[in-house]
């Protein structure tokens, strides 16, 4: 488990490509008659950053408390006013209950229909699937209802027909698309309930390899059910109608053996992934980010961190919305070919937060001992100019703006889905048109569905305590009218912290469950070396925005405020540290008792996931497994598959039930 925890969690695009080439290289292994196996503890995706009891944060001695109202909510009384002081405990508001219960119901009534409507999306979208396009000049009407015109004419005696005898369909066609690589092959037709693997077994080592399509500069991924390949198609399935294949593709990953481990990170330091002359818009996403490979206590300069300032400044000016993230990291041998033993990324959007550049005699080091980057001098604290003319240090943080779903929403997007008639008729363009939006709809669908269920927390929990006390002590800067509470997202009821040190950092929502306000976690600085502990004082309900926290694994992030209490004194303002979380709070992010499989090696049938696994003889056999939670591109196995299980990548003719077995890795799997 230790050599799984040297990835961070943001290499999850690594991953992710690692499974695809698996794909394929699982395909071409099925001309071999053994099939290889690996042990399931190395495939355990738990170790990765995401699952991490450790954590970023940052050292404030400005936070504050926040009260945000959502429309399930309803004031009755205020007990403080603006300019108040008040202490930890205080109550500052109570809510209506009767009132409040009432707004519940309706939610829960809001929430009922918005399940509705993602089942009937997601019934849409399988039919769309299932539909054939008619061409162009078939006579479709694509959809579109024309009326029937009833024009008085000369009365035509129709000619007689005869009404044909179906004959039953004992064969099936299966049409290849190449999706714009290769060459597709020819169709084919299979007999009823034969299988395409069946199929492909019948034909020669030739033959067969027609379907492994190839185009230099690119990886054929198998063959999928959908255009966008979105559904892996089983080869074993029995084919009981006529099918349509598309073949999946990635992009070759590109040769780095030439790139030079930099014991020094300056201005003129190029990303090793970074060709010139070529444009690639994935380019420092945070699935494709700008990446250098250094050496182990690689020195980082003011310059290199300025530089990085000034492209995502560029970027920036060009999309409001941009991001610029960097990695640097550390192999072993310090070549890229070399095992990843150490990895750092940040979005350097981030660094432009500081106001001003660092200073020339500012410098990192790369620590592979201790996993930090050792900073001899900080940049410049940043001080913050609101609009009123005030002056702070450091920000509070920023609350998700939650916007009330009506009941009886017949606008576009996530409301007024209707269930799509059996009968359909679409173009090819308009059919990959109704696709992509039923699945934007399926995504707004959940996106309310997760804010319905949010508004139902927050309702119940005010009927539980019925009054909101204050977290911190501090004085009272804002207080909203009950009857007039504020329909923009802003806080009804704010305070300011007095006195005190501060850390404020990101949880999960994979770990929300875990992780509760009066628990205790070690917080230890980067700058310093200083270790102190913080009480989590609050967890915000709603989800972070900025991206500040994220470790790049898709999951949403809360942040929450924790209160040092003694130990900070070396401590300063701004200062970033790193957060470990203690006791079962660490249990659950990555302690090595719970099993979490890499997505690849998972199929699924009839809504039924399996494995094969070696068993007691030393040969392959299916395995249903039960999962939990995705975390990432790893499944919770919670039944099916133990860390001492051998498992075989999926895919190919010789993985059934049966074939023989060799022990191998993920090195040899992906061809390290």
């Amino acid at each position: 488990m230790n050599k799984k925890k040297i990835l961070a969690g943001v290499l999850s695009a690594v991953i992710t490509v690692g499974a695809i080439s698996g794909i394929v290289i699982g395909v071409k292994a099925s001309r071999r008659s053994t099939v290889m196996v690996i042990q399931a503890s190395e495939l355990n995706y738990g170790g990765y950053w995401g699952s991490s009891s450790q954590m970023q944060g940052m050292i404030s001695s400005d936070v504050s408390q926040d009260v945000y109202l959502t429309d399930t909510q309803t004031v009755s009384q205020v007990m403080v006013k603006e300019g108040d002081q008040v202490k930890e405990g205080d109550v500052l508001m109570s809510y209506d209950t009767t009132l409040t219960n009432l707004n519940l119901e309706r939610e829960k009534l809001n929430r009922d229909q918005i399940n509705l409507k993602l089942q009937v999306a997601q019934d849409n979208l399988k039919k769309l699937r299932n539909t054939k396009p008619v061409s162009d000049g078939g006579g479709s009407s694509g959809g579109i209802d024309v009326p029937d015109f009833n024009i008085p004419d000369e009365p035509i005696d129709p000619e007689p027909t005869v009404e044909p005898t179906e004959e039953p369909t004992n064969e099936f066609t299966i049409v290849f698309h190449n999706n714009g690589h290769g060459s597709a092959p020819e169709n084919v037709t299979v007999g009823k309930d034969q299988s395409f693997q069946s199929y492909l077994d019948q034909l020669s080592e030739e033959q067969r390899n027609k379907y492994l399509l190839s185009e230099d500069g690119y990886v054929f991924g198998g063959w999928y059910a959908d255009q966008i390949c979105t559904v892996a198609y089983d080869l074993t399935a029995p084919v009981t109608e006529d099918l349509q294949l598309f073949a999946k593709w990635t992009k070759a990953a590109p040769d780095y053996s030439g790139a030079v481990a930099n014991s020094e990170l300056t201005a003129d330091t190029a990303a090793y992934n970074e060709v010139p002359g070529q444009t690639d818009a994935s380019l420092g996403t945070v699935v494709n980010p700008y990446r250098y490979l250094c050496t182990d206590q690689a020195v980082i300069t003011a310059g290199f961190m300025n530089a990085l300032r000034a492209r995502a400044q560029a970027a920036l000016d060009q999309d409001s919305q941009a991001h610029y993230y960097f990695m640097l990291e550390v192999h072993d041998g310090d070549t890229v070919a070399g095992k990843l033993l150490k990895a750092w990324m940040q979005d350097a959007v981030q660094l432009l937060n500081q106001g001003q550049d660092f200073p020339d005699d500012w410098q990192g080091i790369l620590n592979l001992a201790t996993g930090n980057i050792d900073v001899s001098k900080k940049p410049a604290e940043q001080t913050d100019q609101h609009e009123d003319g005030t002056t702070v240090q450091g920000t509070a943080v920023s609350m998700r703006k939650m916007t009330p779903v009506a009941l009886n929403d017949t606008g576009s997007g996530s409301a007024g889905l209707g269930v799509l008639s059996g009968e359909l008729s679409y173009t090819k363009e308009e059919l990959e048109k109704a696709i992509r939006e039923q699945e934007e709809d399926i995504k707004s669908l959940q996106l309310d569905l997760k804010e319905s269920d949010l508004k139902i927390q927050q309702a119940e929990k005010a009927l539980t305590d019925g009054v909101v006390r204050a977290k911190l002590n501090g004085v009272v800067k804002k207080v909203g009218d009950p009857k007039n509470p504020p329909k923009d997202g802003s806080a009804f009821l704010q305070i300011n912290s007095t006195e005190g040190l501060f850390v404020r950092g990101g949880i999960s929502e994979l770990m929300l469950d875990q992780i509760h306000e009066g628990d205790t976690v070690s917080v230890m600085s980067w700058q310093s070396g200083t270790v102190c502990e913080a009480v989590i004082k609050e967890i915000s309900p709603y989800p972070d925005e900025s991206g500040m926290f994220s470790s790049g694994d898709n999951a949403s992030y809360y942040p929450f405020t924790a209160y040092i209490a003694s130990g900070g004194d070396n401590l300063t303002n701004q200062e970033w540290v790193q957060i470990t979380a203690e006791g079962d709070m660490g249990s659950m992010m990555g302690s090595g008792d719970t099993l979490y499989l890499w997505k690849a090696f998972i199929r699924e049938e009839d809504g039924e996931k399996y494995v094969y696994l070696r068993d007691e003889n030393g040969r392959l056999k299916k395995q249903v497994i039960t999962v939990g939670k995705l975390s990432g591109e790893g499944y919770e196995i919670l039944s099916g598959v133990t860390f001492e299980d051998w498992l075989a990548f999926p895919y190919g003719k010789d993985v059934k039930d049966g074939a023989k077995t060799k022990e191998g890795s993920t090195s040899e799997l992906y061809g390290y």
